[in-house]
């Protein structure tokens, strides 16, 4: 387990409030019983075309390879992601869902991190993920952690909508390094 802070939102200095103290919000493991409250956040989270059914989201959350990361605040479910090692130093964040009104707090970036160092423990070097075209608020999420638009995937989505696919190298590649000079 591993414990953050996160902020509340913070109240006018002119109105005379004080900003409040953080709040602790607890990153563990995923375990069975959480299903039902990852389904829901899913579904609060996302449109409903673009929002996983059960049989997908237990499809990952069972998968080989596949690990997800809740977070709490309080003893409830505040967010979660999940994300997958593929094939040799590749990983897949398949989702990274944060409940709607405990947005832009800290949870997702603290989620992120911590999958990306769980992948990197796992040897992954490589991470991708897919984001909503036209969704900009979550792509400049994305790019403020370092990852970068590679392409367009034309009709990603059910109902035809494109998804930006984005990398981020975590771990430089060998071959990128130019060696010592002489």
């Amino acid at each position: 387990m591993m414990t953050f802070y996160h902020e509340r939102p913070r109240t006018s200095r002119a109105a005379g409030s004080a900003i409040l103290p953080g709040i602790p919000v607890t990153l563990r493991a995923y375990e069975p019983r959480d299903f039902e409250p990852l389904f829901e956040i899913d579904r609060a989270a996302f449109a409903a075309d673009l929002a996983y059914s059960r049989a997908e989201l237990r499809s990952y959350l069972r998968a080989p390879g596949c690990r997800a990361l809740i977070a709490e605040e309080d003893g409830e479910i505040v967010g979660f992601a999940i994300a997958c090692r593929e094939r040799a130093g590749c990983g897949h964040l398949v989702t990274l869902d944060v409940r709607p009104g405990r947005q832009r707090r800290g949870i997702g970036s603290e989620l992120l991190r911590a999958v990306e160092e769980g992948l990197a423990a796992r040897g992954v070097h490589t991470l991708i993920l897919e984001t909503l075209a036209g969704e900009d608020g979550a792509r400049r999420f994305y790019e403020r952690h370092g990852y970068a638009v590679v392409r367009r995937a034309a009709g990603y989505y059910q109902g035809g909508r494109d998804a930006w696919v984005m990398v981020k190298r975590t771990v430089p590649d060998s071959t990128d390094s130019k060696g010592p000079p002489g």
